[in-house]
């Protein structure tokens, strides 16, 4: 590659990023949207998976029932006594303790139906809004100039600065082996850096805040760019 092809490669990619960041404002939305999902799919592969809430939560209820249908039947029998009602009322009372559970067991049903049903409205709200920031960054990259350029899944501004990088450090000659080199070090950092260590540089200075940050959001951004392009 001769000087004056990567000036022009340079200035092709520098034009791409001002075009680009007119919607750099829609592609944060799609990397926070889907940072939203991602916490979301945990607790709801679990309701879809087991549906029902973990026991745990339900044993202090159960705990709380007892004293209170304890005070409930003791009120009851207060009102209404009659001969032999001590053993009636005990009785009743070692009833409603057995039954319990299966009160417990149908509250827990319907309690996780509720929680799933809420958490499956969420993600359908979290795919729309992925969906149609997707569809107008797609006609975006169609009315580009030279879409030939960048792949669409490629084309978040921070992704962008980081191929023109690449290139103007003569580590790539043109964008497909920028690409690649990308790719590679994405690997490499992800094997190499814990999040424990980039929250340390991040605290330690500003450059590795940036550098961090913009190379986890052009991770994410090239990843649901990339699977939604393809759904």
């Amino acid at each position: 590659m001769t000087h004056e092809e990567r000036l022009q490669l340079l200035k092709s990619l520098d034009h791409a990023q001002i075009y680009f960041h007119q919607k750099s404002t829609l592609y944060q939305q799609v990397i926070d949207t889907d940072q939203r999902k991602q916490k979301l799919l945990p607790d709801l592969n679990y309701y879809k998976k087991n549906r029902v809430i973990p026991t745990l939560v339900l044993v202090p209820i159960f705990i709380v029932m007892i004293p209170v249908i304890f005070a409930l039947i003791l009120g009851i029998e207060f009102l209404f006594p009659f001969p032999g009602s001590n053993n009636f009322y005990i009785g009743l009372f070692c009833i409603c303790i057995l039954l319990s559970p299966v009160f417990l067991s149908v509250m827990n049903r319907k309690l996780t139906k509720s929680k799933l049903e809420n958490l499956e409205n969420r993600e359908s709200l979290l795919n729309e809004q992925l969906n149609d920031a997707i569809t107008i960054l797609i006609a975006h990259y169609n009315a580009y100039e030279n879409p030939g350029l960048l792949p669409f899944k490629y084309t978040y501004p921070g992704m962008i600065d980081i191929l023109y990088e690449y290139i103007q450090d003569h580590r790539a000659n043109c964008v497909t082996d920028a690409i690649n080199l990308y790719l590679d070090d994405a690997h490499k950092r992800k094997m190499e850096e814990s999040q424990a260590r980039i929250s340390r540089a991040i605290n330690d200075n500003g450059d590795a805040i940036r550098s961090a940050r913009n190379w986890a959001a052009a991770g994410t951004a090239v990843s649901v760019l990339g699977i939604l392009m393809r759904d």
